[in-house]
């Protein structure tokens, strides 16, 4: 039945995927990086320059702000003080709180209609999945590849999002899989094909550089266990073409703007790039430094075959990486990091379902020695993916692996490609994946906040990860809605961990004194005003951050200044990420009674 239908199933695992994205992208307030990606993209199509949001590339911006282009939008391209709270070379951000400033409520419409826009990205992941899994392993593997792809809470959460994320991973799969097509069956027709995947997967998210040295790695680990003799020196030729026309693609994305420019002519921001003398871990707050540590030396002459706004994207990305950034990991607070933190993250956020595919499909390498080189298609680009962001730990986020994600739902099925056993593999590993689909729905529509049943689950995620892994502002509509049910609730404190929502959505709010006074330690002395607090996971663990208070100003708000509420009972909770509390008069921090 399943060799028969697995067409069929296919495209009923995809509708139920796009029905699941649709509702998210619908439910879930606009996150921290939204519209900025958004405003980005309106500057591609409105000036065809691509300097804002550069540290991605510009296809899934672009394709997000097409429609919101084709309805109308309101831009203001001029910087508010109000807005400006990023670094002068990530202006995109402030661009971002205009847009939504000056659209209104409307905005949230127009957001709703770019994040149905990037959904094809997400489906797009599904059918690579499904067509790596089915050649890999037969047409049940690639259904399962599918549905752990199309069930994954991390998939739904990000593939309903204007961000790169999701199509990074699609694209980024769907350059390995053309390439390991072309490693099957070399033709000047397949190398041209990957070129092209491989040029585009580089206009989504710059991770995918990484190719340019894993592909020749895997061409010779190919040769090397090749049983036939292979024309060599035709199947080199074949690679520089793809690596060529990956470029070419890549330039044209970005309309050819500074490409060849001279190396030495850069202004570079990341210390690695603009100092010889490399320094790491600087303050957020640090002067950044302008440099270009090539200047003067036979390099500084040699031009640069890609975009300058792609090398500027690159440098910035590595700054930020640089810069000193608040993370917390099962209670503890660091500016550091951890090099361990993403494997923590994976074991807290990744289904257990997914865990144990892998350490399955790891374990079974022995058994499927034979093809070792098909697994490495697989493994090495994900593993590389890993180790980069593994490199840059003081700065992490889960989505920095995101690109490696189809790549992994893809091994997890390789069980099913033995023969001995194969009816247990195939029982033990749909198991599983019924598994991961229940998890997920279990958190449904909260996936940006999912956690897995070892964690504690979607509720109790918050006491390992949050931050951007958990909580990013993505909650605002249910406290509206609380809002609008319990006005008598008054006064109302809200301390939100993302944009300026409670003011756009015209939530009457009040912002605490001790967030108004200059940080330090007569800041937490200042009591709590009685009344009732809507206040972010975020900051209910300590956490470091920015506000925007009732006036639209930004607040700076340190690590643990609010303790209080870790210790009180929380009256309810909106969506994932939003608790509300009454403080009462006395100051005791006993709960009254939930309003209705």
């Amino acid at each position: 039945m399943w060799q028969r239908h697995h067409m069929q199933c296919l495209l009923l695992v995809i509708a139920i995927h796009v029905v699941l994205l649709a509702g998210i992208a619908i439910k879930m307030s606009p996150t921290l990086d939204e519209p900025a990606n958004l405003a980005a993209g309106i500057s591609h199509l409105a000036h065809g320059t691509f300097s804002t949001y550069s540290v991605n590339g510009p296809l899934p911006r672009v394709v997000a702000a097409a429609p919101v282009m084709l309805v109308g939008i309101e831009s203001d391209w001029t910087l508010s003080s109000n807005a400006s709270y990023r670094s002068e070379d990530r202006i995109e951000f402030s661009f971002g709180d205009s847009l939504m400033r000056r659209n209104g409520r409307r905005f949230f419409t127009l957001l709703t209609l770019a994040r149905l826009a990037t959904i094809p990205f997400s489906v797009l992941g599904a059918v690579i999945c499904f067509r790596w899994g089915r050649d890999l392993s037969g047409s049940g593997a690639g259904l399962l590849a599918a549905c752990l792809w199309c069930f994954s809470p991390e998939v739904l959460a990000h593939g309903s999002l204007v961000t790169p994320t999701t199509a990074a991973a699609s694209f980024g799969c769907l350059a390995c899989y053309t390439f390991w097509r072309w490693l099957n069956r070399p033709s000047s027709r397949s190398a041209l094909v990957a070129g092209i995947s491989f040029g585009s997967a580089l206009l989504t998210k710059s991770t995918w550089i990484i190719l340019y040295g894993v592909w020749p790695v895997l061409l010779v680990v190919w040769l090397s266990h090749s049983r036939k003799s292979a024309p060599v020196l035709r199947l080199f030729w074949q690679m520089l073409l793809q690596l060529f026309v990956a470029t070419l693609v890549l330039n044209l994305g970005y309309l050819c703007r500074g490409t060849l420019r001279p190396l030495e002519s850069y202004q570079f921001k990341s210390h690695l790039l603009a100092n010889p003398n490399r320094k790491v871990n600087v303050p957020a707050s640090a002067d950044m430094i302008s440099g270009n540590r090539f200047h003067g030396t036979w390099l500084g002459l040699m031009p640069v075959p890609f975009p300058s706004d792609f090398i500027d994207g690159i440098d910035l990305q590595k700054r930020d990486f640089e810069t000193l950034r608040w993370m917390y990991l099962d209670g503890v607070h660091s500016f550091y990091g951890w090099p361990s933190y993403y494997l923590w993250v994976c074991l807290y956020k990744l289904p257990l379902g997914i865990l144990l595919l892998l350490c399955l499909s790891l374990s079974g390498l022995w058994m499927r020695r034979r093809q070792l080189r098909d697994e490495l298609c697989l493994l090495l680009p994900a593993a590389t993916v890993f180790a980069v962001a593994s490199m840059n730990y003081h700065f992490a986020c889960i989505r920095y692996l995101f690109p490696a994600y189809p790549l992994m739902m893809i091994f997890c099925t390789r069980m099913m490609a033995l023969e001995r056993s194969k009816r247990l593999w195939d029982m033990l590993s749909w198991s599983l994946a019924i598994a991961v689909a229940l998890s997920s729905m279990a958190a449904y529509p909260y996936e940006l906040s999912y956690c897995n049943e070892y964690a504690g689950g979607v509720y109790s995620g918050d006491r390992h990860v949050i931050g951007a892994d958990y909580d990013c502002g993505q909650d605002a509509f249910y406290l509206e809605e609380w809002r609008r049910m319990n006005r008598e609730s008054r006064p109302l404190y809200v301390l939100f961990n993302g944009l300026d929502l409670p003011r756009t959505l015209e939530i009457d709010f009040e912002t605490p004194k001790r967030v108004s006074v200059q940080p330090g330690d007569a800041q937490r002395s200042i009591p709590l005003e009685a009344g009732w607090y809507a206040v972010s996971i975020h900051f209910v663990r300590g956490g470091w951050g920015l506000l925007f208070d009732h006036d639209g100003r930004l607040r700076y708000v340190p690590v643990g200044t609010f303790p209080e509420f870790e210790q009180m009972t929380p009256v309810t909770r909106l969506g994932s990420t939003i608790l509300i509390y009454h403080v009462s008069p006395a100051s005791d921090f006993h709960t009254s009674d939930q309003p209705r």
